[in-house]
């Protein structure tokens, strides 16, 4: 599959990100990625993927074949911790600074959702592991900004009714 704009990691390692509000006027064109809070059901635990980079929630970049957030959000759901998930929520929009000079300002898209089938996890996924943890557990292992992270888990909280 063909990104639908390719973000190279040495730009992404350097982009600074700022949170904003789901209701932004984002065109969908902007969004490089999306990334999925996914919660079960029974317990309200996250579903994480092990990453080369450590732990971290499922996402990946936009297609040119993608024509939706929810179609993004649902491939990489699967393609990265093999489960199914609910309706996505949109719950805000990282705003990036990493293609400013050549495309302009971009996003990622951050949407909460509800797990619906939780499927055979074999390596081929593109994660090295998946992991279900609480939401407390798994912001003590994850390496980025934990400030961040645990605000979108409190937004997905609300927007799932958890």
């Amino acid at each position: 599959m063909t990104d639908k704009i390719r973000v190279d990691s040495e730009r992404a390692e350097k982009a600074q990100f700022s949170l904003i509000d789901p209701d932004s006027r984002v065109n969908f064109d902007s969004v490089t990625s999306v990334c999925v809070l996914a919660f079960t059901k029974n317990e309200s635990n996250l579903v994480v993927v092990l990453l080369k980079r450590g732990l971290d929630i499922p996402g990946g970049h936009v297609t040119i074949d993608d024509d939706t957030l929810e179609t993004t959000a649902r491939r990489e759901a699967m393609e990265e911790a093999a489960i199914s998930l609910g309706s996505p929520i949109l719950i805000g929009y990282l705003e990036s600074n990493a293609l400013k000079d050549t495309v302009g300002t971009t996003h990622i898209a951050m949407v909460a959702a509800m797990v619906e089938e939780i499927h055979l996890f074999d390596h081929r996924c593109d994660a090295i592991d998946r992991q279900i943890l609480s939401p407390e557990d798994f912001l003590k292992e994850y390496r980025g900004d934990s400030l961040l992270m645990q605000e979108l888990i409190r937004r997905a909280q609300l927007a799932l009714a958890l």
